[in-house]
């Protein structure tokens, strides 16, 4: 076989490492729920094999990583505990042997964006769910993943240890060398969000009045054109 061709015919090492961030990001949706067990251990050993086949290695270690955030891999570590329950020792052994030689990279969000020229284009492109970039699917993502909960648990706890080690004042409030982050920091982040999120729409709406308005002048002058001119006269 000749599976390592797949990575052929790329132009440019740019090209060629945009193209392997691809096929493992494909590769890894097989891999995560909600397919069944029979597809996600397929999806595991395909993303073992594209990893370790691709041509981009430095130091002894392949440079494009395996992008996992918090729920993938709360759903990948749950996956791994039933293989180990059901005696799939193959699989677990890929799995950690990846996981050991670093071929995951943790991160808050399932691709890199930036405001690059060269990550414009993931802006642009809608083809797949996840790339819906709108301030609401990120501020339900981290509501529903639980870290705005939990940053509002440690952040209050950490404000009322603040005060604790405060003995001289008699207010309940931490000492002013100690009073730079406020306790409320996930309703900040709400409030922040839903805020862009207002003026991402208020924006959208505008832009769209502005081609209705655009389109009926076109119309206009469309109309005018094809049955304003008369006959001509001469004089």
């Amino acid at each position: 076989m000749k599976f390592s061709c797949i990575y052929c015919g790329q132009e440019s090492f740019a090209e060629l490492y945009e193209f392997i961030e691809e096929v493992l990001k494909i590769a890894k949706e097989f891999f995560l729920p909600p397919h069944p067990l029979q597809t996600r251990l397929c999806g595991l050993y395909l993303l073992y094999g594209l990893y370790y086949k691709q041509p981009t290695i430095e130091d002894g270690e392949y440079l494009v990583k395996i992008r996992l955030n918090f729920k993938e891999w709360q759903d990948s570590y749950s996956l791994m505990k039933f293989v180990c329950e059901e005696q799939h020792y193959d699989a677990l052994f890929i799995f950690n042997k990846l996981l050991a030689e670093n071929a995951f990279h943790f991160c808050a969000m399932p691709r890199e964006y930036g405001l690059e020229k060269s990550m414009r284009k993931y802006l642009e492109r809608n083809d797949t769910a996840d790339e819906n970039l709108s301030h609401k699917s990120e501020l339900l993502t981290l509501e529903e993943s639980g870290i705005l909960n939990s940053l509002d648990e440690i952040s209050k706890k950490y404000y009322e240890l603040k005060c604790k080690l405060n003995n001289e004042s008699k207010e309940n409030k931490p000492h002013q060398l100690l009073d730079y982050a406020s306790p409320m920091i996930a309703d900040d982040i709400r409030k922040k969000l839903a805020s862009a999120m207002d003026d991402s729409s208020d924006q959208k709406d505008e832009e769209q009045d502005t081609k209705i308005s655009i389109g009926a002048h076109r119309k206009k002058l469309k109309e005018k054109a094809c049955f304003g001119a008369g006959p001509s006269r001469s004089t």
